[in-house]
């Protein structure tokens, strides 16, 4: 492999990477750092802190409202709540040292098993129950063996399967969620379906009138 295919290659996993972690955390993957100043840092702290309620709009219509739990933020990296608020409000930058615990954290985030854990962890404690099961989308080089092409594909998954999938990603990080893919893929679609690399992933809940539809992946 050549410097140019090496690079490819690197720049094909961190897109992988980032993509698995971003559809089960829904947050952002490559927070950035103290150069971007309050930007960066609120990204890191939604990253990392973020917290999800459920509230009612007119009419009776529910819907999620996400924000920053500085409470939680300030007792993680050792700060006042206030000093939490005012780096949001772009008063304030973090020090040095807190910036690089900040960027740390949300680095281990994506690249640990401990960090994956947690930030699953804190999306389900925020997402609404599916009891009806996701309907996951996968974008990438994909397709029954000797038949890989880029392709978009969508299958229903049981809350056990989806339950099951968050538990692959969290002990085998994104090669593992792709392998519990390719599984179920391959009982529920084709046999002996493939997922080379992965570009995109995406979960929608089922709605409770879904169930009439085709049981097949499309594509």
């Amino acid at each position: 492999m050549d410097a140019d295919d090496a690079r490819t290659a690197a720049e094909r996993a961190a897109k992988q990477r980032n993509a698995v972690f971003e559809a089960f955390t829904r947050q952002e993957a490559t927070p950035t750092g103290a150069g971007e100043g309050a930007p960066g840092v609120v990204r890191m702290l939604r990253s990392l802190y973020s917290t999800t309620r459920s509230v009612k709009a007119e009419g009776g219509a529910e819907r999620m409202i996400t924000s920053i739990s500085t409470k939680e933020a300030a007792r993680r990296l050792g700060v006042s709540q206030r000093t939490v608020q005012r780096w949001i409000k772009g008063q304030h930058n973090p020090s040095a040292t807190v910036m690089k615990k900040l960027t740390t954290k949300a680095r281990q985030a994506v690249t640990t098993k401990r960090g994956r854990a947690q930030a699953v962890r804190r999306a389900i404690a925020n997402q609404k129950p599916t009891a009806n099961g996701v309907r996951v989308k996968v974008s990438g080089m994909q397709g029954p063996k000797d038949y890989s092409r880029m392709r978009d594909i969508g299958q229903k998954l049981t809350p056990e399967e989806y339950e099951g999938l968050q538990h692959a990603y969290m002990e085998g990080g994104d090669r593992g969620a792709l392998d519990f893919l390719e599984n179920v893929l391959s009982d529920k679609y084709v046999e002996n379906w493939n997922i080379d690399y992965l570009t995109g992933l995406g979960f929608d809940g089922v709605g409770p009138h879904d169930n009439d539809g085709d049981p097949r992946a499309f594509h």
